[in-house]
């Protein structure tokens, strides 16, 4: 066996010992509940967007139901300072560390609605969204604000100013996404390997959240700073501690393709790959590489030179795999011909 089939089935044994990082998106339940999207945006002291989280849950369409169902989504994915609380008085009521001055909306599919029937609006809608930590303001706190911040600011009456949520208000496809994770030492021999799942309404800011909570759920583990971002030019950045050296592949049609789009495959793509640290190298990094060594890197000449990518480890892993099925196979065989022949063996000793 070469190297690089030695390489995939160490890739492979790592995997095998290797625990899912799983966000928990609700335990499932009867076939009266319904499934529920809440977005929400935490403002900071300067009124803008300081935090953001996206959690799903199901639930009968029933307030109190909901209300316990959406509180216990939003606590376990560590946002349990937005609770929601209901009375036949007063309908649904949404509170940040107590405060009630917050901007509520909900989907109706294509673009965020004010919620103006609490009782009704939550419930009878898949997906609802918040500003809260101050999500309402006054027009006092309202004039403050400079300028290009009050765009994102409307007049509700009453002296008062709501916060325009920030994420879009269509309703998109919660996907199930699957990633490998492979940090690169800087010798570029040695590897580290970890897998995560997570869901995912699937657009970018909620691609994201879902990606960072996953690692975040890896605790003390390195692959915890592995942090997805949105990218100073467009799409999705992916960083291992700050280094932004990634290289990207995701899985179509049963082939690994490297990603050029990080936005639009990122979550589009159900099956992902992320080459950490040192993902890509220089012409002469890869010249100093040993001949087995270099057979994991793939040549990329462009404008700016030419680099070479590690290849995904997910390719490593589809190699042995298809290997072991072989075997399995050969295996099957040689026992079927065994079972055969003794049986054959078995009948020629009785005749005689």
């Amino acid at each position: 066996m070469d190297s690089k089939k030695l390489l995939a089935a160490a890739v492979v044994a790592m995997f095998c010992i290797t625990a899912y990082a799983v966000i928990d998106t609700g335990d499932a339940s009867d076939a009266a509940s319904k499934k529920y999207e809440l977005y929400v945006e935490i403002l900071g002291d300067d009124h803008t967007v300081e935090d953001y989280a996206y959690v799903y849950f199901e639930s009968d369409a029933d307030n109190e139901k909901y209300c316990k169902a959406a509180n216990d989504a939003l606590s376990k994915a560590g946002y349990g300072d937005v609770t929601f609380t209901y009375s036949e008085e007063y309908g649904i009521s949404v509170a940040y560390k107590g405060d009630i001055y917050n901007a509520c909306y909900y989907s109706d599919k294509t673009s965020w609605v004010a919620i103006t029937d609490t009782a009704v609006d939550y419930i009878n809608n898949a997906k609802a969204g918040l500003a809260v930590n101050g999500g309402s303001i006054t027009e006092d706190v309202y004039d403050s604000l400079p300028e290009y911040e009050k765009e994102n600011w409307v007049d509700i009456g009453w002296g008062y100013y709501q916060k325009l949520l920030e994420a879009p208000g269509t309703i998109g496809e919660v996907k199930n996404y699957f990633a490998y994770l492979c940090i690169i030492d800087d010798d570029l021999v040695s590897v580290e390997i970890q897998t995560i799942e997570f869901s995912a309404e699937n657009n970018e800011s909620a691609w994201i959240f879902g990606f960072n909570q996953a690692t975040k759920a890896l605790g003390n583990s390195i692959f915890s700073k592995v942090k997805a971002s949105k990218s100073f030019w467009g799409g999705v950045s992916i960083d291992y501690a700050g280094i932004s050296s990634t290289a990207s592949w995701v899985k179509e049609n049963s082939k690994w393709v490297s990603v050029t789009d990080t936005g639009k495959q990122y979550v589009s793509g159900n099956s992902l790959d992320f080459e950490l640290k040192n993902g890509w190298i220089s012409e002469d990094q890869y010249n100093k590489l040993s001949d087995d060594q270099k057979a994991f890197w793939v040549k990329d000449s462009s404008a700016m030179g030419t680099w070479y990518q590690r290849m995904a480890s997910g390719e490593l892993v589809d190699d042995v795999l298809d290997v072991m099925l072989i075997v399995g196979i050969v295996i099957i065989v040689i026992i079927v011909i065994l079972v055969v022949f003794l049986i054959f063996r078995s009948k020629k000793k009785s005749s005689a």
